[in-house]
């Protein structure tokens, strides 16, 4: 990541580097080539994992000359995240090394999970991954075939339990369409008691099942505590959302609810992706979904 640094007086570009040195993800092989290509000449390697230390970087002689800084000396760092957001960040220089090569003197080494949180990236994210193959015209096709078969997106549920007034339920959740097309179709899937399929098509408009509304007594506008096992994260996610209409709906309906496409959508961006298990509603969410509803 490029980024610019500001020193004692001094500013200049450098490039932010994610360090892995850790014994037990770096081999033997690789640790001795970055011994020998950036050869340290203050502090070591280990304290890129120095919690004490507020981030902790190792920068080039030349770089810490030019920005008049030296060990223990705190660099302000300007940059953009993943998300185009100018951000700000500030380093703890902990050791200087020297280059041979003048390309990679701008190179700073801030130990690797600490990057990727300050360029705003969750422990599982990358923003790439390159493959190298040893025979790419043989090989290329059937490697591309295989990843995108296993990237295929499934149904976008979230499996939770949700809670009103004391009382709480498991239940599913799912995302509907606010097209035309969509709006006829849920017209004619769904009953509405209370509220309307006109509210239900507000931005954050939400739809509740009537034996789940009744077994939660819940009513148009009072609000919902959600939560449910994230796939990648030990803790729970928790959300809470305000109701709007009641409708009666197929049987195999009777634990779920809905939310707009794009208030599910904003959900599963921010709070990650949700733990999948099996649940009764799925075969028929699945019937939905191949007629465009969901």
């Amino acid at each position: 990541m490029f980024c610019r640094a500001i020193g004692n007086g001094k500013t200049d570009n450098v490039i932010l580097v994610g360090a892995n040195t850790a014994a037990n993800n770096i081999s033997s092989e690789e640790l001795k080539d970055l011994h020998d290509s950036f050869r340290l000449i203050e502090g070591s390697w280990k304290d890129l994992e120095n919690a004490a230390l507020e981030n902790p970087v190792i920068i080039s002689e030349e770089k810490a000359h030019y920005l008049n800084v030296k060990r223990n000396d705190i660099i302000r760092l300007r940059f953009r995240n993943m998300f185009g957001q100018d951000q700000a960040e500030r380093l703890t220089v902990a050791g200087i090394m020297k280059n041979d090569n003048i390309f990679m003197q701008p190179v700073t080494f801030l130990e690797f999970s600490r990057a990727k949180e300050v360029l705003g990236y969750r422990s599982y994210e990358t923003a790439s991954i390159h493959l190298v193959l040893k025979d790419p015209q043989k090989n290329a096709r059937k490697v591309a075939e295989d990843i995108h078969s296993r990237l295929e997106p499934g149904l976008a549920v979230i499996y939770g339990s949700i809670k009103h007034g004391g009382r709480h339920r498991d239940a599913t959740v799912l995302g509907y369409k606010s097209d035309d097309e969509s709006k006829t179709r849920l017209s004619g899937l769904l009953k509405f008691e209370s509220g309307g399929l006109d509210k239900a098509m507000l931005k954050d408009g939400v739809i509740i099942t009537l034996p789940l509304a009744k077994a939660l007594g819940v009513s148009p506008g009072d609000t919902i505590a959600v939560s449910y096992k994230r796939k990648f994260e030990k803790t729970a996610a928790e959300f809470s959302l305000r109701s709007t209409p009641c409708a009666g709906t197929p049987t195999a309906w009777a634990t779920t609810w809905c939310l707009s496409e794009t208030r599910s959508f904003t959900i599963f961006i921010t709070r990650t992706c949700p733990k999948v298990t099996a649940q009764a509603p799925l075969r028929s969410c699945r019937s939905q979904v191949s007629r465009g509803i969901l």
